[in-house]
């Protein structure tokens, strides 16, 4: 068996120090477990917001998002509520800030799934309706923080939440531009 000096692994702990150490690719997708952490974890991106917040978001995240109030942000706003009054309470809330606000219920955010232009083929098949009928758009979580942090809570059923973050440019982008034709589409009522 070698012995080790101290001189020996002094050397080689230096060899050690000049090696490169990759870190995490930007485009690192990080799961997030429970509602706690990602409420944490909403706070934090809006805390830290500087120019633009993109949120789809059911009413139990009003409180966080009302937070931002003031802060002269770009504000782009889908709240999935039954609530009529709500659209207005923002606008009122936010009205120093650029803000649009649109709110859907989540038979249109649905409907919005169903009848997407991507393929009558897919959408009209039964097992698609089906999977669309079982989430729960209260669940519905996505967040985009100045065009640079992402977060997205599937709009799944259950008390068990779990998201996805990220700060990967593509996800990002996509998501703002399905985001955008989201504020305009014109779905029924």
């Amino acid at each position: 068996m070698k012995t080790l000096h101290s001189e020996d692994a002094i050397v080689q702990l230096e060899a050690l120090e000049s090696e490169f150490v990759a870190e995490a690719p930007q485009e690192t997708l990080w799961s997030i477990y429970g509602a706690p952490s990602i409420e944490a974890k909403l706070e934090d991106m809006l805390d830290t917001a500087k120019k633009s917040v993109l949120c789809m978001a059911p009413e139990q995240y009003l409180d966080s998002l009302r937070r931002i109030a003031g802060k002269g942000l770009e504000l782009s706003l889908v709240i999935i509520t039954e609530n009529k009054t709500i659209k207005r309470e923002l606008e009122e809330c936010f009205h120093g800030d650029n803000v649009r606000v649109r709110t859907l219920t989540p038979a249109q955010v649905a409907s919005m799934y169903t009848t997407a232009k991507m393929s009558n083929r897919v959408s009209s098949m039964p097992e698609y309706r089906e999977a669309i009928a079982g989430f729960d758009f209260f669940n519905n979580l996505i967040l985009v923080v100045d065009h640079s942090e992402f977060l997205y809570v599937p709009p799944l059923p259950g008390k068990v939440y779990s998201a996805l973050h990220t700060t990967s440019k593509p996800l990002i982008i996509g998501t703002s531009l399905i985001f955008g034709g989201l504020q305009i589409a014109d779905l029924p009522e």
